[in-house]
């Protein structure tokens, strides 16, 4: 019997030919999963052959999926349930932070990356992964996807079981790191010479901080771009000696594909073992001068605050007395000089005292930082335990402190002129403003001492470069209020109009241009002084809050915590300076806002140095 199974005229099967076709079907179905399965399997054999392994993971989830071989990598067993801190806590100690800031900000960003890391198995062997990832997005659930491949570089990259021939022509002396300058192997001298140079490790950790990273980085950018091998001078810092070598940088290509750099040094017989001292953690470690650095920035702080007393004061200088009829002497002296007939006219002598060891303690303080800074630097200079690139920065200092003391007798010597009651506003603004700028030098070298050298120069890929150019502007903008604020204390022009937002009942100030030549109004008017004071307050006030509002868009919470604090600071300055003036500037506001303006330049420049360094982080911690 024929049964129709189609409604249409022209088209009609029987059900004997629908069944033949089912089993057509079937059979194709069968053969397909037998495909497959041959495909997974070989994909399997693959990856085991290969050392390479395969995961996936949604941005939103904790919970990896790996393939088989990726479980066999990391030594656990097949199927074993997986979230993030499990996956983590594989990862060597050493790594786990770089491994992790660099996942989360390839997914924040949504870009490729590929990193190579160490992990340790639950057996504790230790092993090389390299990394390629790609984050997509799932066109089916519109979710993050992260996946990539997971390759054990250990075996090819062991120094001990692998002859150099195995994985490329390399230099008999010769280090051979990846693209993130991850040492993959070292080789005769260097393997002998370099303190951690093991796998795994930076290269940067090999060769002296500051200028020397910065060359390396440079010299395998330039290889990375194609532009051949570069020469470059490094430093390798002993406990005795330092050893500076010529080396050569190139590139390690596998056909096409540049897989990493080889540095190998120009002369072998230029290097050394070299000792190292052991820090709390066992690791090497050289023995810098900078050690004392935060201490010598608050000498600094301290000097600038004594300086701040001495300059309301208005002391002239001389030497403390050792008898009581030695301090008459003194007193009558300084009775003879018009500050006293016309402004200080009835003191006592204890309060004359106290001006005097004020100005006494400011000299004699800042001949102390002097003789810290001489004593450290011979020091450290004949011990050769100055690193690579920082000789000149403490000469910069050394510097600097000497043109300091001659800028403040120069400012001291105007004060004891005919027919002056106070040292020259001018003259006191310079001695201030640069004291203001070495203080700037120790702390933005402070903030650099205390982070590594090659965490410094990843962070500053990273960077966020609108908010560096930003806070420049701002660290400007800052400076020139410094310096009107020094203008300000020479002329007690704090004093001159406590009212406040008005000045004598107008926005300007009574007769602003009355003294010729026209020029000395802008540091000798007390109603202008103060009026540039608060105008570049103003404006001061008005970029930081700018500035803080963009930072607050800032997906680093380092860099948003930085800004905070520094605009905190700022508004507790304002807040303080429009109460020295409403109540005359007495001396302790009148310090206390000073002080504070060190706290806040500090701020300002931390802030800075965030923006351009950002610390790493990961996407939760935003």
């Amino acid at each position: 019997m024929e049964i129709l199974v189609s409604e249409h005229p022209h088209r009609t099967r029987t059900l004997e030919q629908l069944l033949l076709e089912v089993q057509l079907c079937r059979r194709e179905r069968q053969d397909a999963l037998h495909a497959l399965e041959r495909l997974q399997q070989e994909l399997t054999d693959i990856q085991a052959f290969s050392h390479i392994g395969t995961w996936r993971r949604e941005a939103d989830s904790d919970v990896p999926i790996w393939s088989d071989r990726t479980y066999q990598i990391h030594g656990i067993p097949l199927g074993m349930p997986l979230n993030r801190a499990k996956v983590l806590s594989l990862v060597h100690d050493e790594d786990r932070d770089r491994v992790r800031s660099a996942f989360d900000e390839a997914i924040e960003k949504s870009e490729a990356f590929r990193i190579v890391f160490r992990i340790q198995r639950p057996d504790g062997a230790v092993r090389v992964l390299h990394t390629d990832n790609l984050v997509t997005i799932d066109p089916r659930t519109g979710k993050t996807v992260v996946h990539g491949v997971v390759h054990d570089i250990t075996d090819p990259m062991d120094i001990a079981d692998r002859p150099l021939a195995a994985v490329g022509p390399f230099p008999e002396h010769c280090l051979v790191v990846n693209v993130e300058g991850i040492v993959l192997r070292s080789n005769g001298i260097m393997r002998e010479s370099l303190v951690h140079s093991e796998p795994g490790g930076s290269v940067f950790r090999l060769f002296a901080a500051g200028e020397c990273h910065e060359a390396l980085e440079a010299a395998m950018d330039e290889v990375e771009a194609g532009k051949g091998p570069c020469r470059v001078s490094l430093v390798v810092e002993g406990e005795d000696e330092h050893v500076t070598s010529w080396y050569t940088v190139q590139s390690w290509n596998e056909g096409e594909r540049l897989n990493g750099f080889i540095i190998a040094p120009e002369r072998n017989d230029t290097l050394a073992p070299l000792p190292r001292e052991k820090d709390a953690t066992g690791l090497g470690r050289a023995t810098t001068p900078i050690s004392g650095a935060w201490e010598f920035e608050v000498a600094t702080a301290e000097a600038i605050w004594s300086g701040g007393m001495y300059e309301i004061l208005d002391m002239p200088p001389t030497d403390p007395p050792l008898s009581a009829e030695a301090w008459e002497a003194e007193f009558d002296k300084y009775r003879q000089i018009p500050q006293y007939q016309l402004m200080n006219r009835g003191m006592s002598m204890d309060e004359f005292k106290v001006i005097y060891y004020w100005e006494w303690g400011h000299r004699q303080l800042g001949r102390f930082i002097g003789l810290v800074w001489a004593l450290g630097f011979v020091y450290f200079l004949l011990r050769r335990q100055i690193p690579a690139g920082w000789t000149g920065r403490l000469l910069l200092l050394g510097a600097l402190g000497g043109l300091q003391g001659a800028i403040g007798w120069w400012m001291v010597a105007s004060g004891l002129q005919e027919g002056m009651l106070s040292v020259a506003s001018y003259r006191l603004a310079t001695h201030l403003g640069l004291a203001f700028v070495i203080f700037g030098f120790i702390a933005w070298y402070v903030y650099l001492l205390g982070r590594p050298a090659a965490d410094l120069l990843q962070a500053r890929r990273s960077g966020d470069a609108r908010l560096v150019k930003w806070g420049a502007v701002l660290v400007g903008l800052a400076f020139v209020q410094i310096l009107l604020g020094a203008l300000v204390a020479g002329i007690d022009a704090g004093r001159a109009f406590p009212d406040w937002p008005l000045m004598a009942g107008g926005f300007f100030p009574p007769e602003p241009f009355g003294l010729d030549p026209v020029w000395r109004n802008f540091f000798e008017d007390a109603g202008l002084v103060q009026f540039m004071h608060r105008m570049a307050g103003y404006v001061l006030f008005a970029g930081a809050l700018v500035i803080w509002w963009i930072a607050r868009a800032s997906a680093n919470r380092a860099i948003r915590a930085a800004f905070n604090m520094m605009m905190a600071v700022m508004a507790l300055q304002v807040v303080l300076g429009i109460t020295t003036v409403i109540y005359s500037a007495p001396v302790h506001l009148a310090i206390s806002h000073q002080f504070l303006a060190v706290i806040l330049w500090a701020a300002i420049l931390r802030a800075r140095f965030m923006a351009r360094y950002p610390k790493a982080q990961s996407v939760r911690a935003a």
